[in-house]
């Protein structure tokens, strides 16, 4: 006796395999653009050039980073962008009534780069931003939206890829 499969067999069994065939290539494409993504956030190396210790050292003691910690070593070679996310998590981290304006400028405040003037935007939302630069190129820096009295909206971090 023939072993034979039937059309009703086949057909569901071509259409798994091609569904199947198509997730894979859409998983390696996501992939694809995971590596893209990463190698463009490291570019900042090329577009920038590393904090002086001064600096390193004054983020390493203001954001209580261990002393253990590779980049507050005295002969450390530290980016600006290697200290983005530690910022943003002391921030995020304060109770409401420390996420503000005064906390921040007590902690970058020296890294100022600019203030813009509360802004009013048409659907009653009004808010104000700075951008602090740790390094002083505008290549790499931290900007952080306020509400008008000073409350903490939103951190962004910009990387200064190519």
């Amino acid at each position: 006796m023939r072993n034979m499969l039937s059309k009703k067999t086949v057909i569901p069994l071509i259409i798994l395999v091609a569904i199947g065939t198509g997730a894979i290539l859409i998983v390696w494409k996501l992939v694809q653009l995971v590596n893209i993504y990463n190698q463009v956030k490291s570019d900042y190396t090329r577009n920038t050039t590393p904090l002086t210790a001064e600096v390193v050292n004054d983020i390493c003691e203001k954001f209580d980073l261990s002393t253990a910690d590779e980049r507050c070593q005295p002969s450390a070679i530290v980016y600006a962008p290697e200290f983005f996310s530690d910022i943003e998590a002391y921030f995020t981290a304060l109770p409401s009534d420390l996420a503000n304006y005064e906390t921040v400028q007590s902690k970058l405040g020296i890294y100022l780069e600019y203030q813009t003037p509360v802004v009013h935007v048409a659907n009653g939302v009004s808010y104000f931003e700075c951008s602090y630069d740790l390094r002083g190129d505008r290549v790499t820096y931290i900007v952080i939206w306020f509400t008008p009295e000073g409350e903490i909206i939103k951190i962004n971090k910009v990387y200064g890829g190519s």
